[in-house]
């Protein structure tokens, strides 16, 4: 049985590739789980994670 946190990162990456953003999907995600839902940061961490950004790469501009 996936855990909780892994259901959702599953979930959050199926609403992605049906073309929900970031930001949407946080929203049903919430809907859904209530008080265990991943964090809106632990969302976009998964979202720079995804786009291949590493934890400690930095951006200059």
């Amino acid at each position: 049985m996936l855990s909780v946190q892994m259901e959702q990162r599953v979930n959050l990456k199926f609403l992605v590739k049906l073309g929900k953003n970031y930001t949407e999907a946080y929203a049903m995600l919430k809907e859904v789980y209530g008080n265990e839902c991943l964090s809106r940061t632990q969302v976009f961490v998964f979202k720079r994670f995804k786009e291949g950004r590493k934890k400690n790469q930095t951006i200059y501009v």
